[in-house]
This record gives C-alpha cells, sequence and structure tokens, in this order.
C-alpha cells in the first residue's frame, strides 16, 4: 500500500499529452501568445489581424504537428526521466519547426522569416508550456495526494474497527470457554470427592 501512495505522489512526469484537457490548454496558450505578438507588432487592429493571420500560417501547421507526435510519444515521454523528456519535446519542436520553415520557402518562393528568430520563438513557447504544465502538476498534486491518502485512512479505520470488533467477540467467546470448562473440572473434582467418601 505504501508503494501505491509513492506512485501517486508528484514525480516531475509531462503532462498527458493525449489528454483533450490538455490539447485544448496548448491550444489556446500558443494562439494567445500568437494575437499578442501580433498586436505588438502592429499600429493598429486591422494591422494585427493581418500580422496575426501571417502568424497562424506558419504556427497553426506546427501546432498541430506538435500535438500529433507529442500525442504519439506521450507513454514513452512519462517513462523517462524529466529533464531528458524535456530535451527530447524540445528536439522534437526544431526539428518540426526547420521542416516547416523550409517546406514554407520551398512552397512560396520566399523566406517567410528568419529561422534562428523561428527557433528561439518555438523554444520560448515550448519552454513556457512545460513549465505551466510542470507548476500546474505541482499544485494539483499535494490536494490529490492528501486526498488519496484521507480515503486509504478512512478505509484502513473501518477495517480496524471491524478487526477490533471481531477481536472483542472472540475473547468473549474464549472466556465463556474457559468459565465452561472450570465448571466442569469442579464438578468433575465434586463427584470424586464424593464417590471417595461413599467408600470410606
Amino acid at each position: 500500500m505504501v508503494r501505491s501512495i509513492n506512485q501517486n505522489a508528484y514525480a516531475g512526469a509531462l503532462p498527458n499529452f493525449r489528454n483533450l484537457g490538455i490539447m485544448l490548454r496548448i491550444l489556446v496558450i500558443v494562439n494567445m501568445t500568437a494575437a499578442a505578438a501580433a498586436i505588438v507588432k502592429s499600429p493598429d487592429l486591422l494591422a494585427a489581424w493581418r500580422q496575426f493571420i501571417e502568424i497562424s500560417a506558419l504556427v497553426e501547421p506546427l501546432l498541430i504537428l506538435s500535438l500529433l507526435v507529442l500525442a504519439t510519444l506521450s507513454s514513452v515521454l512519462r517513462r523517462i526521466p524529466y529533464w531528458f523528456a524535456v530535451v527530447v519535446v524540445l528536439a522534437v519542436e526544431l526539428a518540426l519547426a526547420t521542416a516547416l520553415h523550409l517546406a514554407g520557402r520551398n512552397l512560396l518562393g520566399d523566406e517567410p522569416s528568419s529561422l534562428e528568430r523561428f527557433w528561439a520563438l518555438v523554444v520560448l513557447t515550448t519552454v513556457a508550456l512545460l513549465a505551466y504544465f510542470n507548476l500546474r502538476e505541482r499544485a494539483l498534486s499535494p490536494a490529490l495526494s492528501e486526498a488519496r491518502l484521507q480515503a486509504l485512512q478512512a478505509r484502513f479505520g473501518s477495517w480496524r474497527v471491524s478487526d477490533s470488533t471481531a477481536l472483542m467477540l472472540l475473547n468473549r467467546k474464549w472466556g465463556r470457554m474457559r468459565a465452561c470448562s472450570a465448571c466442569s473440572r469442579a464438578s468433575d473434582s465434586a463427584g470424586d470427592s464424593a464417590r471417595s467418601r461413599r467408600l470410606k
């Protein structure tokens, strides 16, 4: 039982990328980051919308591919050490970003943006997302572990009560058996003494 409690404790694992809630959070955070970058780079809302469309043309394919690849590798990433898994995720994201950047240049015939700048944005966004999920897991893990521990204590408490009740009934039964045995011995000794008096 101690082993199961330790397994429920937070061990620094990556989030389950197959979980729909995790996917939704990643989609929302990445798109909000893209929208914020478009607003910062534009003088007005119309220019910000155009800038957001241009950013989304490169961000959305990378986002979808990243979710598919991470969902495929999720079980493996959660079994390996945390920091090694982080390095693997960063390597996957950089490889996908490079492939999409080269594909976009070949298809569009021009340079969409600097590859080094694109790498920097991908690394910063990935690190920010992993830090967010890490802090979220650390915040939720003590509460979940405490709830599981209280459930186990309540279960063991009911077992202790039933065990103590059974032990009390067994002691009573044993005491009655000892009393009956003592009475039988006393009656046997009284009969022996009466027979000995008659013989005398």
